[in-house]
């Protein structure tokens, strides 16, 4: 409701304005010829009605016809039509010489009605995240002017490539990082429809759709436009995990290298979830086995080897 702007008509050039002021005197002109068509019509109408009465006493005496009488009521009625026709004709052009007068009268500062500019309220309370236009201008019609928003209920736009969209499904938890802050908590509302194309830091030509998040919590120290890092939470769980980088290929599973009594076993292992970093051991290791990280083709089962010291 508060006012953030105004309005006011545009002034007219000089070549503009003799326009407007010849459209003006035009529109009055056909104001004056209007409203004398109607009185001609009033005039028209009343000689009408006296025929009418005439023949009326004149068929009543037996001295007109049944035919003549017809004729005189038809006039009469012809008549009453073109008085109305001719007042709605005065009607419209009194409208027209009215915006007429408008567009002329609204361009000049010293009128009253360039004086009542339009007065732009806010649609909403928030706060102004954007002036288009700092400084008086002309704008046209459609020309945006403010940016207003409520930070506090703001959103979280992540582009994702559009094979992992299936799983940014609605509902998805989110953690949303500011900085080296703990991670905010937020949720997928949605997950736009279209895809555009985005170069990536190697130079390579990109499908990503953007996905739409919002915090679990009120943030009040996020604004429009802020840089955040997004990871979209696609498994959660109490689970035993190794690093991806033990996994080494076997037949068409995986294992990894298990360090017992300072030499390696090269153990089976089922693999679950998989993240970036981590993997999930569903089957082959226990909570506490050493595995071996980056193994090269010159590690074999039974290799003796020695635990780094901890950096």
């Amino acid at each position: 409701g508060e006012i953030v702007g105004t309005l006011s008509p545009a002034p007219l050039d000089p070549r503009t304005r003799d326009q407007a002021r010849a459209a003006l005197e035009s529109a009055r002109a056909l104001v004056r010829e209007a409203s004398a068509r109607a009185e001609q019509a009033v005039v028209s109408l009343e000689e009408a009605r006296r025929a009418r009465r005439r023949a009326e006493n004149m068929a009543t005496a037996g001295a007109l016809s049944a035919r003549e009488l017809e004729r005189a009521i038809d006039a009469e009625r012809l008549q009453d039509r073109e008085l109305t026709a001719a007042q709605e004709r005065h009607r419209a052009a009194e409208q027209d010489e009215r915006r007429a007068r408008l567009a002329l009268t609204a361009s000049d500062p010293a009128t009253p009605i360039a004086r009542d500019a339009v007065r732009l309220r806010a649609p909403m309370s928030g706060r102004v995240l954007r002036v288009f236009e700092e400084h008086d201008r002309v704008v046209p019609a459609g020309t945006p002017l403010l940016e207003i928003g409520d930070t506090r209920s703001v959103e979280v736009v992540v582009d994702v490539l559009t094979r992992d969209a299936p799983d940014a499904r609605v509902g998805r938890r989110i953690l949303v990082r500011v900085a080296d802050e703990a991670p905010r908590s937020a949720r997928v509302v949605r997950v736009e429809p279209s895809a555009f194309t985005k170069v990536s830091p190697l130079g390579v030509e990109e499908q990503r759709v953007n996905v739409i998040a919002q915090f679990d919590e009120p943030q009040s120290d996020l604004g429009n436009g802020f840089e955040v890092r997004a990871a979209i939470v696609l498994y959660e769980g109490s689970v035993l995990k190794m690093p991806v980088s033990a996994l080494v290929p076997l037949d068409s599973g995986w294992a990894a290298f298990v360090v017992e009594r300072g030499r390696t076993s090269l153990r089976p292992i089922r693999v679950g979830q998989r993240a970036t970093q981590e993997v999930e051991v569903t089957e082959g290791l226990r909570t506490g086995d050493i595995v071996v990280l980056h193994p090269d083709d010159r590690l074999l089962a039974g290799s003796r080897v020695k635990l780094a010291a901890p950096r």
